[in-house]
């Protein structure tokens, strides 16, 4: 067990999406994982609600870190790029900064435990899923942070 999958929490409401997608560049790329074409700042409008608790990661649409995942990301990987997402929210007038993290990503013919080999973060793409993979020692330092709405499954 040194794998883990790294996922939102559904168990944390938070209905908040992005919007307006068609006018997003690269919106359809990026969820088959290729998130070098999608558009550097993202903004998206939300209801008053889902900004009253927001997780450190989202995963429905995207995926988007913030806060303890973000930090823990940097520190693994310190020459990763992200793209931004900025949820707006106009009656109480917030905002919520998010980051799209551009990993390496790896294919279905790819064996996860050989791609795994010496990586601490990457994103397995296939026909089922779209998950980001990270190692023990990132899961550790991420859970020493008490991120809020992060899930952890063991892969292998």
């Amino acid at each position: 067990m040194r794998y883990f999958e790294l996922s939102q929490d559904l168990d944390v409401p938070f209905r908040a999406g992005i919007v307006n997608t068609i006018k997003i560049g690269g919106y359809d790329e990026a969820k088959q994982g290729d998130f070098y074409k999608l558009d550097n700042a993202i903004v998206s409008l939300v209801d008053s609600e889902a900004l009253d608790s927001t997780p450190d990661i989202l995963d429905r649409q995207l995926f988007m870190i913030k806060g303890a995942v973000k930090e823990v990301f940097d520190m693994f990987l310190p020459r990763i790029q992200y793209k931004h997402c900025i949820m707006t929210e106009r009656v109480k007038k917030r905002y919520e900064r998010y980051y799209i993290p551009l990993l390496e990503v790896f294919g279905e013919d790819d064996s996860i435990e050989t791609v795994a080999e010496g990586r601490h973060i990457f994103r397995i793409v296939n026909e089922q899923k779209n998950m980001v993979v990270a190692s023990l020692e990132v899961i550790e330092a991420l859970l020493r942070r008490n991120p809020i709405g992060v899930k952890t499954d063991v892969l292998f």
